[in-house]
């Protein structure tokens, strides 16, 4: 087990990406910043998943913005075996990282998670890990099964409220749409 402290924070809107309910943009730590008064105790890593994440760190830094970093990383996934149900285990739900195999949930989020974490003063595999589990479990909280977000609307909305992506349709000219229930 290893110890997490600490990690950027700080907000700055960047980019656009576009989501189930329209663009968005990105947002990215730009500051050191204390994350919480208790540090967060990560899982040891696999060591062909650590040795993967020291190779896709300088891919996010050699870009400028967060959006530019997230793609850049995405793109060095290509060639990585897309396999279901990747967080799927038996046992207590705990945080799992594998940038071995991914499936469209965990390439997505491990592509901002890198990039989020290339963008720290020190880049490591436990600033990656905060970060996966800001972005996947409701209030960051690894609370059992159902703690862990399973719809992407639920995902789109918390990162937002995080601060990690800001919704920009309206400022691109779109309208809300509700749709209305004959039940």
């Amino acid at each position: 087990m290893r110890l997490l402290i600490g990690i950027g924070a700080g907000l700055l809107a960047l980019g656009t990406v576009v989501s189930l309910h329209g663009p968005v943009a990105l947002t990215a730590p730009n500051r050191l910043a204390v994350l919480s008064a208790s540090a967060a105790i990560f899982p040891d890593p696999d060591p062909q998943d650590y040795s993967i994440f020291k190779e896709k760190i300088p891919v996010a830094q050699a870009e400028s913005t967060l959006p530019a970093q997230t793609l850049a990383v995405a793109k060095s996934f290509l060639g990585t075996p897309y396999v279901s149900g990747t967080l799927e285990s038996k046992g207590p739900e705990t945080l799992t990282i594998n940038l071995q195999q991914l499936d469209c949930w965990t390439f997505m989020e491990n592509s901002l998670a890198l990039a989020l974490a290339a963008r720290t003063t020190a880049p490591s595999l436990d600033s990656m890990q905060y970060f996966v589990q800001k972005l996947r479990y409701w209030g960051g909280a690894i609370d059992g099964y159902a703690s862990r977000m399973h719809y992407f609307t639920g995902w789109l909305l918390q990162a937002e409220k995080s601060g990690y992506l800001k919704n920009i349709t309206r400022e691109l000219g779109g309208i809300p749409y509700r749709k209305k229930s004959d039940t």
